[in-house]
């Protein structure tokens, strides 16, 4: 198994990362989490204080309250911006240094095409998913409303127009046998036997 590529895992919200890298850990490759991170980050006191500076009705009692702050972020494109551009290096930062250290394959990371962090990896793999799939998911998920989902995927990079000269297209439209088969299609694919 090579560990000499770094392999970014992307895809809108609901389009079914995880469970694609969950599929990989199964097979024996590192994966680690943009998500899992950023859960870290949000219980470290330097982050809490810099979002109490920006929003402060998002921090309770010295406690970052994650919903309150999903939901004035993701209802302000200004206010979005300000928490990414506080979040997204110090998510980036951890997360390059856990690949190198571990010698760790993959990263998910939901919002690599936004920021421009392809550039960071050798390869992509993009997660495609129809849309109405994609807001069950989601609303099963997290609880959340149809409105809210969709007020995400809007804000969110539109992979719709990627093509395999992009980078590696993975097609999650039907069970989670055909996604095993594309796992294995992108472990051949990108030459990791």
């Amino acid at each position: 198994m090579t560990q000499n590529k770094r392999i970014a895992i992307t895809g809108g919200i609901g389009s079914g990362k995880s469970t694609f890298s969950e599929i990989l850990k199964k097979k024996g490759y590192g994966v680690i989490s943009a998500d899992e991170i950023y859960a870290e980050i949000c219980g470290e006191t330097r982050y809490i204080g810099e979002i109490f500076r920006l929003f402060p009705e998002c921090v309770k009692g010295g406690i970052l309250d994650r919903k309150a702050l999903s939901a004035r972020v993701f209802s302000d494109a200004a206010a979005l911006a300000q928490l990414n551009s506080i979040a997204h290096p110090l998510i980036m930062d951890r997360l390059l240094s856990r690949m190198k250290e571990k010698g760790i394959l993959f990263a998910e990371i939901p919002l690599l095409f936004e920021n421009g962090f392809e550039r960071f990896f050798d390869d992509v793999v993009y997660i495609r998913r129809g849309i109405d799939e994609r807001i069950s998911s989601v609303m099963e998920r997290d609880g959340m409303s149809e409105r809210e989902v969709v007020a995400r995927i809007r804000m969110q990079f539109n992979g719709e127009n990627l093509t395999e000269r992009d980078c590696v297209i993975v097609d999650n439209s039907d069970d989670l046998e055909a996604l095993e088969k594309e796992a294995e299609r992108v472990i051949s694919l990108l030459a990791l036997k």
